[in-house]
């Protein structure tokens, strides 16, 4: 498939050079992402609250928390971020969960903003299931 990628630009541009996959993955996409992370931060450091929801999955490939932030602007603008889609070690605990949780609310310095947090069911691990 690349390979037929890079004919097609060769025979419309002889002189273009595509980056290498390597570039755009060690450069190109941490640049943008630290950009990406940095103007967020921004937005953020501006709110005075912030609602969060959660959701946890697993598949056969994937067992991962996803965490968002929503908020209101002084305008009345609606804002919404996805802020983490981070591995939970283990089962799908609340304990599980609030680790991954209070890690990405210090991360993104939200301690003290998060006024409504919606996650959901996750039970409190059990020790007569193990």
């Amino acid at each position: 498939m690349i390979l037929g990628f890079r004919r097609v630009i060769a025979a419309l541009e002889p002189r273009y050079t595509l980056p290498s996959d390597s570039w755009l993955r060690k450069t190109l996409i941490p640049e943008l992402y630290d950009g990406l992370c940095k103007d967020l931060m921004n937005l953020l450091e501006s709110a005075s609250f912030v609602s969060c929801t959660t959701d946890t999955w697993s598949t056969a490939q994937c067992t991962d928390s996803l965490l968002s932030v929503h908020w209101v602007d002084a305008d009345w603008v609606r804002h919404s971020a996805l802020l983490a889609a981070s591995p939970i070690v283990g089962s799908h605990t609340a304990e599980n969960t609030k680790t991954v949780v209070t890690g990405v609310i210090a991360k993104w310095n939200l301690a003290g903003k998060v006024h409504v947090f919606v996650r959901d069911n996750a039970k409190k691990h059990d020790e007569r299931t193990t």
